[in-house]
């Protein structure tokens, strides 16, 4: 005889219970001797429904009594980025400033740099600090540093121009050249200046990364530059890396790029790289291209035919032209038919921008791609 072992009910789900404490509660747990307990009432602060009100001077000991953990500095810069108060934001400034020393984590520092730039403008002991970021190996760090800078380049003109002339041109970045070219803010003057330097600097360098910095940087010096043309015929470049920091350059600038457009059109109607479709496709959109100038032809061969990754790309050309473009939707919808099931989510959301419909799934077709 056979006998069926019953299965025993799973429990339910524990949820975890986060404790919500008052300031007060906050500020002693801050300041317990149990480091354990310090650490676990850190990490409360950075809770979204936090109130850290009045607790700087908690986070502040928190942080001098545990240099040893360098995740207590990461949290920390997290919680004082997040002051409210703005009686308490120069204590919590004069904290983020111990952080954003290379004794702690870049994550920690990146924080630090940006709590330091929200609360108002960067003190001049912040810059030595945050200003070679700019020049860091990790492409994260600099953005982060350079929307730190951002709001106050021209109150930091000096510490940036210094950094930027201390670094060897062929070590130049993107994001440090666009930090000195918003450093000369609106006067004449001072862009003329910045210019004459970058023009006597570049000279003789090489195109990745040095060029593509100085292209970007002249942009922001004088949106009426060639420099995002010269950038989307650097777009088209055998060399992936090249290409895509140029790609990379046009899309930060954004609206400033646009003269770019019709040179990254050409190059994505030749290409069947995915990554770099992918990279173009959104460059195009941060620069604004009108429906008038999308390659549909190239744009539907793709959705048609191409992998997954280049049909997602394309297809957000069609999306960020709905009314213009709604009568492609069979195409959407006959690719839909043929494609994987991840495939078919993207699609079926494309078709709804287009039409106002969803499309219902279907079996995945046999030679379907995921």
């Amino acid at each position: 005889m056979i006998v069926e072992a019953e299965t025993a009910a799973e429990p339910p789900a524990q949820v975890l219970q986060i404790p919500k404490l008052s300031p007060e509660q906050l500020r002693a747990a801050l300041l317990s001797d149990d480091a354990n307990v310090r650490l676990v009432a850190l990490t409360l602060t950075v809770q979204p429904d936090a109130n850290i009100d009045g607790c700087v001077a908690a986070i502040t000991s928190c942080v001098e009594r545990g240099r040893d953990n360098l995740d207590i500095a990461e949290i920390a810069a997290v919680a004082l980025a997040n002051v409210r108060v703005d009686a308490e934001k120069p204590a919590a400034v004069d904290c983020l400033l111990t952080i954003v020393t290379p004794a702690n984590s870049m994550d920690a520092r990146m924080w630090a740099a940006h709590g330091i730039a929200k609360h108002g403008p960067i003190p001049e002991a912040a810059w030595p600090h945050i200003a070679p970021l700019l020049f860091d190996e990790g492409e994260y760090a600099r953005k982060a540093a350079l929307m730190a800078i951002m709001p106050h380049a021209v109150h930091g003109a000096g510490h940036i121009a210094r950094t930027v002339a201390s670094v060897d041109p062929g070590s130049w970045t993107t994001e440090s050249l666009v930090a000195l070219a918003l450093s000369a803010g609106k006067s004449t003057d001072n862009k003329q200046r910045v210019e004459n330097f970058l023009v006597r600097s570049l000279n003789g360098q090489p195109i990745f990364p040095t060029m593509i910095a100085g292209y970007a940087a002249m942009t922001h010096l004088n949106p009426k530059s060639s420099g995002p043309v010269a950038l989307a015929k650097i777009a088209a470049s055998e060399d992936d890396v090249t290409a895509m920091a140029a790609i990379d350059a046009i899309a930060r600038l954004g609206t400033l790029g646009s003269s770019a457009i019709p040179g990254l059109v050409g190059v994505l109607v030749r290409t069947d790289n995915a990554e770099r479709e992918d990279a173009i496709c959104k460059a195009l959109i941060r620069t604004e291209i009108r429906a008038a100038d999308v390659p549909l032809p190239r744009v539907l061969q793709r959705i048609a035919n191409a992998e997954p990754f280049a049909v997602v790309a394309h297809s957000s050309l069609l999306c960020l032209h709905a009314k213009a473009f709604a009568t492609t939707a069979s195409v959407v919808a006959a690719r839909h038919a043929k494609s994987g099931e991840d495939l078919q989510d993207a699609l079926s959301d494309v078709h709804f921008v287009l039409t106002g419909t969803k499309l219902d799934p279907v079996p995945p077709h046999p030679a379907a791609k995921p």
